[in-house]
């Protein structure tokens, strides 16, 4: 273990070394090709403001803050809430040493002063390798959006699609820049609309439209969330917030906001607890650990090239997956090996979220050459 840390010390100082010689050449450098779409190793929108006796000190400490606050960032991303405190870098090494890049979004400066906003993309491996060396579970999994549906109970009356509905504007407001999940508004239309009404949705009535509204969104999941302003303890004005999602429709959890000077900040707060607990949840059903290393033998049908080409595009976008090997290709067949980080599970949800779904093949339709064990790759 000490001769691995070691090892990795060397290399993380080299990098660094490199790193920084661009930093005070006064050139940015680029920002690595991220391993999804999703940029699950990247942190953006780090906005710093720092006065010191020079610009250029305060530039050079304005940007050791900022790459500790995208660290920072990235670990709440990436880990449960409960492994933050685990995370404790080798002696000597900082969250530089993880670095694969950053970019100057925007830059102002004045001769003491120094404001910016950055983003930062660090590097997977060296992120993974670390959560080994820790011994840390971690997901890189990111999902397709849930559905957050905002419930306005006034005077008794569930609303949904009300153009006063407080829900919305304080939900648009939350920043999900970084997270691993997110979450989308309905867009309202007459066919959502006709769907499902607030009244059904808070009685838990006609779940089954809330499933095809999941549907009709392309949603993970459909997450309800109700505001009703009442008076709560010594007849002071409250809102109480409750949400509970359609995957778990008995687990309904519960805010009180009084209605005082704070409210603003505790509203926020309290939704964005909301964000935190799906995004939790989900971590859960993705975690994995450095070094599971499983490989899957798959087939996949294809009609023209093109078919073949829009798929493995997809199974590239996928972090996950760390190698992919044609092991042949007999129109209108391909067979594959797939190496990929976590379980069959995790693997096949990575895939879900690409269009690309495994379904397992029936040992009549096997080919004589595939293992026994062999699933198809279906594009939808």
């Amino acid at each position: 273990m000490n001769k691995q840390i070691t090892s990795l010390a060397k290399t993380l100082r080299t990098m660094t070394f490199c790193l920084f010689c661009l930093i005070a050449s006064g050139l940015t450098p680029v920002v690595g090709q991220a391993q999804t779409v999703e940029d699950v190793f990247s942190i953006k929108n780090v906005q710093v403001d720092v006065t010191d006796r020079s610009a250029a000190r305060a530039r050079t400490l304005a940007l050791e803050q900022a790459v500790q606050t995208a660290f920072d960032r990235l670990m709440q991303k990436l880990l449960k809430p409960e492994d933050l405190s685990r995370v404790q870098l080798p002696s000597g090494l900082g969250p530089q040493n993880y670095l694969l890049g950053f970019d100057v979004v925007e830059e102002r400066n004045s001769t003491r002063r120094y404001i910016a906003t950055l983003n930062y993309s660090f590097n997977p491996s060296l992120i993974r390798e670390m959560f080994g060396l820790l011994d840390i579970p971690y997901s890189e999994i990111s999902g397709r959006p849930f559905l957050m549906l905002p419930v306005h109970i006034r005077a008794g009356l569930a609303e949904i699609w009300n153009p006063d509905n407080p829900l919305v504007g304080l939900l648009n407001n939350i920043d999900q820049t970084n997270n691993l999940i997110q979450f989308q508004l309905p867009t309202g239309s007459f066919q959502d609309q006709l769907t499902i009404e607030g009244q059904a949705v808070v009685q838990q009535q006609n779940l089954d439209r809330l499933t095809d509204l999941k549907t009709r969104h392309e949603a993970e999941d459909v997450v309800v969330v109700t505001y009703e302003e009442k008076l709560c303890e010594d007849y002071q004005a409250c809102v109480e917030l409750i949400h509970w999602r359609l995957s778990m429709p008995d687990n309904r959890q519960s805010h009180i906001i009084l209605k005082d000077e704070l409210f603003v900040d505790r509203i926020n707060q309290a939704l964005t607890e909301v964000q935190q607990d799906i995004e939790t949840g989900w971590k859960l059903n993705t975690m994995t650990r450095y070094g599971e290393y499983q490989q899957v033998f798959v087939e996949a049908r294809f009609v023209t090239i093109n078919d073949w080409v829009t798929m493995k595009e997809k199974m590239q976008k996928i972090s996950l997956i760390q190698g992919l090997t044609v092991d042949e290709i007999t129109y209108p067949r391909i067979a594959l090996t797939i190496k990929h980080l976590g379980g069959l599970e995790q693997l096949r949800l990575s895939l879900s979220q690409q269009g690309l779904f495994l379904e397992e093949i029936d040992a009549l339709d096997l080919d004589p050459d595939m293992p026994a064990n062999s699933w198809r790759i279906v594009q939808r």
